[in-house]
């Protein structure tokens, strides 16, 4: 399958169906995922991703990730861990981290990589509805951007405060959702999407991790020195008020000499001095926002009836 062939259906931007048909990993998933299923979209619809990245598992977070999901009736249906290396971090986000700074980049992978994420597909216990699965929960997860995040939103129930620190992952529609899986897993993470669903209840993620690290502002600031606390919110009050920030480097030199001791206390900390985006640049699908894209797939999408997932359509 090449072209734009099959991806019309995942996406309502058409700048996305050209780029994924011309993209190596996409058209590698597509071509997967067609032969597996007669109507990948169908199959799609019901489904969407969650990764948990390693700084809500350090923190102890995932027991707050599944409440949100219980809570809006949506069911685990498989999982898997993966580290997100330097690698698959850039696979991953090759196309929003077009605008991104080679900073921010870098301390992504420092956080992520040597380091689980959980990878968990989760599925609507009410079948169909308006939009497919990955939209409804994009719109519910919130804005990396905090003054457009609302209560009750996933990112805005974790506590996310800084951009860096983001949580969870999500893809938007099913076309990110195809790409994502066969970036994250290969062969088997796109054979899941198709597989029967089953997935045992796993009480470890109900309660926090033992040693878990506390990454609120506050908690990270009580760990530099008297004299390192003030240095550092002298720094974010030049932040705020005059968008001052400095280089990952300096950042990081600059806490370890404050009294800043471990992997998370300098890159959460590090995280609010640099700078994350590269001043006038956007990314590749950036024209609409996750509501307007929302509604576009409202507008131009029936219903769809119950997909039920059969172990003899896989394979």
């Amino acid at each position: 399958m090449s072209g734009t062939a099959g991806w019309t259906a995942l996406t309502r931007l058409p700048e996305k169906a050209a780029a994924y048909g011309a993209d190596p990993l996409p058209r590698t998933a597509m071509a997967i995922a067609a032969g597996l299923a007669g109507d990948v979209a169908a199959r799609l619809w019901d489904l969407a991703l969650v990764v948990v990245k390693p700084e809500a598992l350090v923190s102890g977070r995932m027991a707050a990730v599944r409440r949100f999901l219980d809570a809006h009736g949506l069911s685990v249906v498989s999982s898997f861990d993966v580290e997100l290396d330097a690698a698959r971090s850039n696979a991953l986000w090759s196309y929003p981290w077009v605008k991104a700074t080679t900073d921010r980049i870098r301390l992504h992978v420092m956080m992520s990589e040597r380091e689980p994420s959980r990878c968990l597909l989760v599925r609507r216990n009410a079948r169909g509805g308006r939009t497919p699965l990955t939209m409804w929960l994009a719109e519910r997860k919130g804005s990396s951007n905090g003054n457009r995040r609302t209560d009750g939103q996933l990112r805005a129930v974790l506590g996310m405060t800084n951009r860096m620190i983001a949580f969870v992952h999500c893809p938007d529609e099913p076309a990110d959702l195809l790409r994502d899986m066969y970036v994250l897993g290969g062969l088997p993470a796109v054979e899941l999407l198709f597989a029967a669903p089953s997935m045992p209840e796993t009480p470890a993620d109900q309660a926090p991790p033992r040693g878990w690290t506390d990454l609120n502002l506050t908690a990270l600031l009580d760990q530099l020195t008297p004299r390192g606390r003030e240095q550092m919110r002298t720094r974010l009050a030049a932040r705020n008020e005059r968008g001052e920030v400095v280089g990952l480097d300096q950042a990081l030199r600059d806490l370890r000499s404050w009294g800043a001791r471990g992997r998370w206390t300098e890159c959460a900390l590090a995280a609010e001095l640099i700078q994350h985006d590269r001043p006038g640049v956007a990314s590749a699908f950036d024209r609409l926002s996750v509501e307007q894209l929302c509604a576009l797939w409202r507008d131009s999408a029936p219903p769809r009836s119950d997909h039920p997932l059969r172990t003899s359509e896989v394979g």
